[in-house]
């Protein structure tokens, strides 16, 4: 998200200020580390008016993981 708004330093800040989205600066690197952000997702310290949240890149990760196990067809 940070690369779509290089130009609009302003954009980017009120929108990571005012919504939540994770990985907040780069994408997850592997599956390992997405399944550490969801192990520790019960404990995130929101504000409690938080409507939106946005979790990026879930299914390219889930679907490396998937691929290199050899018991799925």
């Amino acid at each position: 998200m940070i690369s779509l708004y290089k130009t609009s330093p302003g954009n980017i800040n009120y929108l990571l200020q005012n919504i939540f989205v994770f990985p907040r600066n780069k994408p997850f690197s592997n599956y390992r580390e997405q399944s550490t952000f969801f192990d520790e997702l019960g404990t995130l310290l929101l504000p409690s008016n938080v409507k939106l949240m946005v979790i990026d890149n879930i299914s390219h990760h889930l679907r490396l993981a998937a691929s290199q196990n050899s018991d799925i067809k």
